[in-house]
């Protein structure tokens, strides 16, 4: 199931969600990364925050990614799977490091990343995954906010 527009919102103001919209929008235009594997990391982070919703939804600019590897992101096997490309496997490790904090990541890591995308591929990826780990992270306290959890 795609997004909509009131599944991409985090419980916010309507000031708030108008920006996390237009931002959300920019990252299905932006030109840096393929939008699949920007997809898979925003899948990585939301199995790594657990957030059911989010693993259950698919970004709607993610054209051209195959479920099955939505799958295998989910279930944290993605390293297993043959059919992950050598920059999808960088984008899912740094994907990972940053998660654990970015303070983490590696000189190593990043060269990885700029190999296959240049210095903008690593600047939108960092700063992508900034915004999709803060939205993921927004929308768990909100949720947990309006149901009392």
């Amino acid at each position: 199931m795609t997004y909509t527009s009131a599944e991409l919102e985090v419980g916010a103001t309507p000031e708030i969600e108008a920006a996390f919209r237009a931002i959300w929008e920019s990252l299905g235009c932006q030109r840096h990364l393929p939008k699949a594997t920007l997809e898979l990391a925003r899948l990585r982070l939301a199995a790594l925050h657990r957030a059911d919703r989010e693993m259950a939804l698919r970004s709607p600019w993610a054209t051209g990614m195959h479920e099955r590897k939505a799958g295998a992101v989910l279930a944290g096997a993605w390293h297993r799977q043959d059919d992950f490309d050598a920059a999808e496997r960088s984008v899912l490790a740094f994907t990972e490091i940053y998660a654990q904090g970015p303070e983490f990541i590696t000189d190593e890591l990043a060269t990885e990343i700029t190999g296959h995308f240049g210095d903008a591929g690593l600047v939108c990826l960092i700063e992508a995954l900034g915004f999709i780990d803060a939205r993921i992270r927004l929308a768990l306290v909100f949720n947990r906010l309006q149901t009392g959890d």
